[in-house]
């Protein structure tokens, strides 16, 4: 389990320095906009990656909102130390 944790671990910190570094362009937005930003592409890839497992795997629809959720609301919190950190 420890490998797949560590590789769990990189796969989020690539994820978070390409947010980070999209953050750095995006001079225009306030902080919160930032954080919409961090969290609404979190979201629509949360969905692009999950949610053809519901069409084409017949995964319960329970299962696939709930994931997206937890992908929203854990990039969400990590939006808000990303917008901080890019201004």
């Amino acid at each position: 389990m420890g490998p797949l944790m560590g590789m769990g671990f990189i796969m989020n910190l690539v994820g978070a320095v390409a947010f980070t570094w999209l953050l750095t362009l995006t001079s225009g937005l306030s902080y919160w906009g930032k954080v919409a930003f961090v969290t609404v592409g979190a979201t629509a890839d949360g969905f692009l990656g999950l949610f053809p497992y519901y069409n084409w795997r017949s995964f319960p629809a329970d299962f696939i909102f709930i994931g997206i959720l937890d992908i929203t609301i854990a990039w969400f919190l990590s939006g808000l130390w990303m917008a901080k950190v890019s201004e």
